[in-house]
């Protein structure tokens, strides 16, 4: 008579079985992983490729963005149109996973040379240029155009938004976001409703760390002062922004970035006047700046502040009536960047703040 397993024997056998599938689909999902990055870097030679043949038939100049940020909206959407005639295969070429488009931008506004970036899930791989930041950066590998290719190989990432936020009426601490990339800078904006330009705001901190003042404007028509507030370096995650304002007619919004260099933003402009149209123009921008502005409204019905172009969707819109303050983004632009907006409502005495946030070499 044949003696059949054991309890403890099938337990075993399970036990190695299931170790064993572990094991194999651990090796499996990486060798997939693989698969996906090989195919994003063929994918980037590609475009490359057909860049190339784009040039020969456009004055010798490669399809200009005149940006140099990672935005498909503003940017990848138009390359890949003008892309598809020049594809063999019929169509542009996205992630594997994400399905989503490839950056590219052209370097500077003449066409004469180019990058294209992706984000290749391995860090461990030889060609992610920059390892020690490579989870985090939202691009980690290059493709650029061969008179880069001689000037530079190491090619600094993109200014990335990590996240915005904004003060809930006229609280006086919100949360704030500032990831855990490199060369981060938190950036806030208060608004205040003042009858001269002496603030009620005495100072920022930001998970107990203070921030610097980089400068304020007063509308002396009476109500709106605008102040701009920045930390470099600001401490990893999320953590609570608390004023110290002296009375609950401030609020405020705020955004923190990654990939900007580490020093005092540049180039401050103030502006105030009685409009439906708020306008600064900040100088000496480039296209791998990015220009964040303030502007606080004198608000007697709650105006209305419409974004311009290129600015759209605002970082934080907080319809307070103590006063009505907005916060925005604006891609770099070369010489000068203007941040504008467009006031619908019976108020329009307003102080608007802008500066120029310079990318990390």
């Amino acid at each position: 008579m044949k003696r059949g397993f054991t309890l403890i024997e099938l337990m075993v056998v399970i036990t190695i079985v299931a170790v064993l599938s572990s094991i194999g689909f651990v090796t499996f999902g990486g060798i997939q992983s693989k698969t996906r990055d090989t195919k994003r870097k063929q994918d980037l030679k590609q475009l490359s490729v057909a860049l190339e043949i784009y040039r020969q038939t456009h004055s010798d100049n490669y399809f200009t963005t005149n940006t140099a940020q990672c935005d498909p909206t503003n940017n990848s959407a138009p390359f890949y149109s003008a892309m598809l005639q020049y594809m063999s295969s019929g169509a542009v070429p996205v992630d594997p996973s994400t399905q989503a488009q490839y950056c590219y931008y052209s370097e500077g506004t003449s066409g004469k040379s180019f990058r294209l970036f992706a984000k290749l899930e391995n860090c461990s791989d030889p060609a992610v240029y920059n390892p020690t930041t490579c989870v985090n950066d939202p691009y980690n590998f290059t493709v650029i155009s061969p008179d880069l290719q001689i000037a530079s190989a190491v090619i600094p990432p993109p200014i990335t938004l990590v996240a915005s936020a904004q003060s809930v009426s006229s609280m006086p601490s919100w949360s704030q976001d500032c990831g855990n990339g490199a060369n981060r800078m938190l950036i806030v904006t208060s608004g205040e409703w003042r009858g001269d330009a002496t603030s009620q705001l005495n100072g920022l901190t930001y998970a107990g760390a203070a921030l610097t003042k980089l400068g304020q404007v007063f509308n002396t028509s009476g109500g709106a002062l605008v102040t701009m507030w920045y930390k470099i370096a600001p401490s990893t995650g999320i953590n609570n922004i608390i004023s110290s304002a002296s009375s609950t007619s401030v609020v405020f919004g705020s955004s923190c970035w990654q990939g900007v260099s580490q020093v005092s933003p540049a180039n401050l402009t103030t502006a105030f006047n009685y409009s439906t149209t708020p306008s600064i123009t900040v100088p000496s921008t480039t296209i791998t700046d990015m220009v964040v502005d303030g502007l606080a409204i004198l608000c007697a019905n709650q105006a209305v502040a419409t974004p311009g172009s290129g600015q759209s969707p605002a970082l934080a819109d907080i319809n307070a009536c103590n006063p009505h303050v907005v916060h925005s983004k604006k891609t770099g632009n070369a010489a000068s960047t203007t941040m504008s907006w467009t006031l619908t409502g019976s108020e329009f005495r307003w102080a608007q703040i802008g500066t120029a946030l310079k990318q990390a070499p």
